[in-house]
């Protein structure tokens, strides 16, 4: 079969580093499986073009629901939903969205304090995002929990222009390709 290569730039730092990060969470088997398995699955053009722009958000930054809304003209909630069902984790990465008062939000469909959640904050700590001190708790920067804000130097611009997603942005070989 052949692959799609995502339309960014090759010598984007911050997709290489995006991708390097993704490499280390699933082996090359695990991405052919997911591969595999996505191709098989009936996925709306809403729901990829939400993908397609998240692929967009770097490593060490994060998004929020509204923000990849008003990048494709759509609703935070209807994003949410399409985040909530994504197969494409962590390579479309979930994970770098959150609420607009820089809160965690939800994470595979749960909020609050679960499992899910910690997962959720274990991976952006990994990727480098800044959490702030929790006062209330007397917590430091070094142990977010998913009640911590995140620092809003961590926070990605879309810019001020709709995104232009290309169909081919939006094919599961896009969405599931690794570069190396």
């Amino acid at each position: 079969s052949t692959t799609t290569k995502i339309k960014d730039d090759d010598n984007d730092a911050a997709t290489h580093e995006k991708e390097k990060t993704v490499a280390k969470i699933l082996s090359p088997a695990e991405v052919a499986e997911k591969q595999k398995k996505m191709r098989t699955v009936a996925i709306s053009k809403f729901r990829r073009r939400v993908y397609a722009a998240l692929r967009r958000v770097p490593q060490g930054k994060v998004t929020t629901y509204g923000a990849i809304a008003k990048s494709i003209g759509s609703g935070p909630r209807a994003v949410g939903n399409a985040l909530r069902f994504n197969p494409f984790a962590p390579i479309v990465p979930c994970h770098r969205v959150v609420k607009s008062d820089l809160t965690l939000g939800g994470f595979h469909g749960t909020t609050g304090d679960t499992e899910l959640t910690r997962k959720k904050v274990r991976m952006l700590v990994r990727e480098g995002v800044k959490f702030k001190p929790n006062h209330k708790k007397k917590q430091t920067a070094q142990q977010p929990t998913p009640a911590s804000k995140l620092d809003e130097a961590c926070l990605f611009d879309f810019g001020n222009k709709p995104l232009d997603i290309s169909e081919d942005e939006m094919t599961t070989e896009a969405l599931t390709t690794i570069k190396q």
